[in-house]
């Protein structure tokens, strides 16, 4: 499945593409029938924030040639698309659109990135690495096949960073994993039988001891990811495809152990090597590149200044103690630098704005914490809460410092976030049902307002046509008491009371009687317009 995503201005222009003779609607939560009538319905929300510029989100999912899902799994697809990009379909307007105008089935999505409730933009942060992983876990669950990214696609098609040396290199790789795994071996035996392969593995665990992933290295040769190889030469597809048995009770201490023995052969290799690199460095200038390039640059230790015991310390006090120009930056234009900050503030600002309207917190030590909680409960990753936190006020004046302060406060908010689940999910949920409720409630006075003004205008309606009935009463020259009785009932109609059928039946039958009258009276040569 392929998706796209463009943002404008224009809902008119949107909605007048989407309606081409073969389309067909899945899904909505709009009231409007035509294209006049959507337009105004968007623009009712978008004039809510006028100073969103681009309000309108324009996505498509396109199956590859030969696919093909029903109408109501097309609509499931995109729905479970946009909750999982951060709208709600209950307060964020949207259109599903079918297309049969090509090869390949599509459907396009026409959404109104402006909340109807709280008139706040849907944050669209990391929006299309965010929607390639949505679309491969879809790809997944409605069996349809695996596409790469498109910028995957246009790295491999333009740079060619994976020429045919290197190809043909992968492929005998593959090649010695399947032999390594003939037998169903266990996962520790097949990690050796790769050792007298001339190939070392390692396996990385998270901190609850669960394997995360594995990577491959042939003697003097690249580092690759199982996963870059092929699904079947990942930590779960090696199970899946190659039927390598593991067990975590019986294999994952010897998973570790073999690991940590790799990797301390691996030191001992390397210092092995050094005598030798120094005298390579000497007589050639470009040789210690060459030597960086072949280590792995291991990770900055991050400082551990915040713990949940003791709370966020005074942020003068570590400023004080963080020396200055910690670090060196990274050169960049002033102009690229002040875009991406002020793109990550308003991200920042969003949440804080959000934290602040269910918590009711003013203190950033209270707010930040709050904020991992939220993102975690949209399912935002680590990395993603760390970027959004590392514009926080307490953490601004350390960035200036070293970046790993903001990794370290990051991990202290999180944690603050899982411990505090069951204190702060009712307060949020309570919240959504305070939006819910709200929501319901406008809908009702809309309707209401609606039914209210279409009274109105029978009122009107009526009201007319009973004074043309006492102008025809006095043409036909009724009794003085039969137009009294037409004023009253006029009068009564004006305090509310209802007509009756009788008075709707003698006043068309007036109103037919003066047509006919006129009718008679008008010349045989005169033709009716």
């Amino acid at each position: 499945m392929i998706g796209k995503i463009s943002k404008s201005g224009s809902f008119k222009q949107l909605v007048e593409y989407l309606d081409k003779e073969d389309s067909v609607i899945l899904g909505t939560n709009m009231y409007g029938q035509s294209i006049r009538e959507l337009t105004a319905e968007f623009m009712t929300i978008r004039d809510l924030n006028p100073s969103i510029k681009q309000p309108v989100l324009h996505a498509s999912l396109s199956l590859l040639p030969g696919e093909s899902l029903s109408d109501e799994q097309f609509r499931e697809v995109c729905e479970t698309w946009m909750e999982k990009m951060g709208f709600d379909l209950t307060k964020n307007q949207y259109l599903i659109v079918r297309h049969k105008d090509t090869e390949h089935e599509h459907a396009h999505l026409a959404i109104n990135r402006i909340d109807m409730l709280t008139t706040k933009v849907v944050i669209d942060s990391f929006e299309r690495y965010r929607s390639q992983e949505i679309i491969r876990q879809l790809e997944q669950n409605y069996d349809l096949e695996q596409v790469a990214p498109s910028w995957q696609t246009f790295k491999n098609s333009e740079h060619e960073i994976e020429p045919n040396l290197q190809r043909a290199s992968r492929k005998g790789l593959t090649h010695e994993i399947e032999i390594a795994a003939i037998d169903n071996p266990t996962m520790p035996e097949f990690f050796h039988r790769l050792v007298e392969r001339q190939i070392r593995s390692e396996v990385g665990f998270t901190r609850n001891g669960k394997p995360k992933g594995i990577t491959y290295k042939v003697a003097d040769g690249e580092k690759v990811a199982g996963n870059a190889l092929g699904k079947a030469y990942s930590f779960p597809g090696l199970q899946k495809y190659l039927k390598v048995t593991y067990d975590p009770t019986r294999d994952n201490q010897k998973l570790a152990e073999f690991v940590q023995s790799t990797q301390q052969q691996n030191q001992e290799l390397q210092q092995e090597r050094e005598p030798a690199r120094e005298e390579l460095e000497v007589q050639t200038p470009h040789s210690s590149l060459e030597a960086i390039e072949e280590q792995s640059i291991p990770e900055p230790k991050i400082q551990q200044i915040w713990s949940s015991q003791y709370g966020i310390p005074a942020i003068e006090d570590l400023v004080k103690a963080i020396p200055e120009n910690l670090r060196e930056t990274q050169a960049e234009t002033p102009e690229r630098d002040r875009r991406q900050r002020e793109k990550a503030q308003a991200i920042y600002q969003q949440w804080d704005s959000l934290t602040r309207a269910i918590y009711q917190v003013e203190d950033p030590k209270d707010i930040d914490p709050r904020i991992a909680f939220l993102m975690q409960s949209q399912q935002q990753t680590s990395k993603q809460i760390t970027q959004v936190l590392a514009q926080s006020p307490a953490v601004q004046e350390l960035l200036k410092r070293d970046f790993t302060y903001a990794q370290s406060y990051s991990q202290f908010c999180q944690s603050q976030a899982c411990d505090n689940q069951t204190t702060w999910q009712p307060d949020l949920d309570q919240y959504r049902r305070a939006v819910e409720l709200e929501r319901q409630q406008q809908e009702e006075r809309r309707i209401a307002s609606e039914r209210q003004q279409q009274q109105q205008q029978e009122r009107q309606h009526n009201l007319k046509l009973l004074l043309q009935w006492q102008e025809t009463a006095i043409a036909l020259g009724r009794p003085a008491s039969y137009v009294e009785r037409i004023r009253e009932v006029t009068a009564d109609y004006q305090r509310g009371l209802p007509l009756s059928e009788k008075t709707i039946a003698a006043r068309q039958q007036d109103l037919a009687a003066k047509e006919r009258q006129q009718k008679a009276q008008r010349p045989q040569g005169e033709l009716s317009l």
